[in-house]
């Protein structure tokens, strides 16, 4: 290493963004990155809501809704439905930002018809396991429980309401009473609300799909979301 520059020293690192196709279609926004040197694609959509869905009073809603949502779809048992996941290598995932839920997928190019349809299935009608709710609850009590107890928990709960306002949506930090209060009913009706049409969409796809066909996938699977109010 002696006498060689930084420069020299370190992996040459390509930094040219990928070109992105935007488009917009029936009130939502498309958007298409082609990547042809690696047979996967990745599909992502967002959703208003995430963490604006939680009740004032027992913030973490959102949280208990999204991880029902993952348990389970196509009307399968956890078990049956994570195991399908696994042997299709296929990755399907929804999760709560502050005022977006963001749903994503990635699979092999050679099953992504299948994976999308699964997706869009899943979407329209998640499983919503009952059975697996007290597990998850007391999963995320035990987190919280956790956090609490940390100083350093304390203060990153509470540095968002001192930074945005009580107002936020992220300025209301989950504790274990807050999940311990939620009811299934209501993880049920926030999962179920999540994705619809009228919900100023954001939809993306990249990896190896040309731009046409990445388009046509993306209106497709939009047509196919249950309708609903923003």
């Amino acid at each position: 290493m002696a006498g060689r520059s930084v420069d020299e020293a370190v992996a040459p690192v390509s930094r040219r963004l990928l070109p992105v196709v935007v488009a917009r279609a029936a009130g939502a926004s498309l958007l298409v990155a082609s990547r042809r040197d690696a047979p996967l694609v990745t599909v992502a959509l967002e959703f208003n809501g995430g963490h604006a869905d939680d009740p004032r009073d027992r913030p973490g809603l959102a949280d208990l809704a999204a991880s029902l949502c993952n348990e389970g779809g196509g009307g399968m048992p956890p078990l049956e439905w994570h195991r399908r996941l696994d042997n299709d290598a296929i990755s399907m995932e929804i999760q709560p930002t502050a005022v977006r839920w963001v749903a994503r997928l990635s699979c092999l190019v050679e099953d992504l018809d299948e994976a999308v349809d699964l997706f869009a299935h899943w979407l329209e009608a998640p499983t919503l396991p009952a059975d697996e709710w007290k597990r998850l609850v007391k999963s995320y009590r035990a987190g919280a429980r956790e956090q609490w107890a940390q100083p350093i928990g304390v203060v990153d709960a509470l540095s968002s309401v001192q930074v945005f306002g009580f107002g936020h949506p992220m300025a209301h930090p989950a504790h274990e009473n807050s999940y311990a209060q939620s009811r299934y009913e209501e993880a049920c009706d926030v999962a179920r609300g999540a994705p619809c049409r009228e919900s100023d969409i954001i939809a993306m796809v990249g990896g190896d799909i040309d731009q046409d066909t990445g388009l046509e996938l993306l209106r497709r699977l939009i047509d196919r979301l249950p309708a609903g109010t923003a």
